[in-house]
């Protein structure tokens, strides 16, 4: 048996932009993810927050990944979503406690 060569270190990076806290208990993490080769990627990932503090992903087919291409429509949907809720009274305000 030859011996396999040394694996290349890896050109990952994933950082860490934001957490979302549902009332579900779940946690929807907000992440810029770059590998070599590839534009940066926005990810959005359903996870479950762990009783030791760590946060690991709900499953691999819970996440949304956009392309640089692909952010300006999805700023825009999301702007016009919480600019018409805002509107409508439907944003809780900040000082207002969750119940």
């Amino acid at each position: 048996m030859t011996p396999r060569p040394p694996e290349a270190p890896s050109r990952e990076e994933q950082i860490v932009l934001g957490d979302i806290l549902p009332r579900n208990g779940q946690l929807v993490r907000v992440s810029l993810y770059r590998k070599a080769g590839l534009p940066p990627i926005l990810g959005l990932a359903l996870c479950q927050p762990r009783t030791d503090g760590t946060i690991v992903p709900s499953d691999t087919y819970c996440s949304l990944r956009f392309f640089p291409d692909e952010r300006e429509p999805l700023r825009r949907g999301v702007g016009r979503a919480l600019e018409l809720a805002a509107r409508r009274g439907w944003l809780r305000r900040a000082e207002e406690p969750r119940r």
